[in-house]
């Protein structure tokens, strides 16, 4: 009888469960990256480039090896996310392993990974 009662319940919870939009699932891949995040991504790189910094919509970067040098860890990986958001965000695609290759101006190559820019509507409003 107990599991009658609750039956009722689960049915209407599951009536009540939010949509998200397609570019906030998390099997989604391969969707686009709203607007909002892209021109805050781009935002992001423009001010860069004051700096000497040179990027493309491919996920590749150079800029003054003194200033690579410079940055700690979590700045460089943050900058390799940046480069792989503005892909995605030209590419209007999200991606699995969006590659990413930052060079120094002297040619010697800084970083080169992969990065996932898929993204779910919890990371989008957990940052600010």
């Amino acid at each position: 009888m107990r599991h009658l009662l609750i039956l009722p319940l689960l049915l209407a919870s599951a009536a009540c469960e939010e949509k998200k939009p397609d570019w906030a699932k998390a099997d989604a891949p391969g969707t686009a990256l709203p607007a909002q995040v892209c021109a805050k991504v781009k935002q992001g790189l423009e001010s860069l480039a004051k700096g000497g910094f040179d990027y493309t919509d491919k996920g590749e970067a150079t800029l003054p090896v003194d200033a690579w040098g410079q940055m700690a860890p979590q700045q460089r990986d943050q900058l390799a996310n940046t480069l792989a958001y503005q892909a995605s965000c030209a590419s209007g695609a999200t991606s699995d392993a969006q590659s990413v290759s930052i060079r120094g101006d002297d040619g010697s190559v800084l970083m080169r990974r992969t990065v996932s820019t898929r993204v779910g509507m919890g990371d989008l409003l957990s940052g600010d």
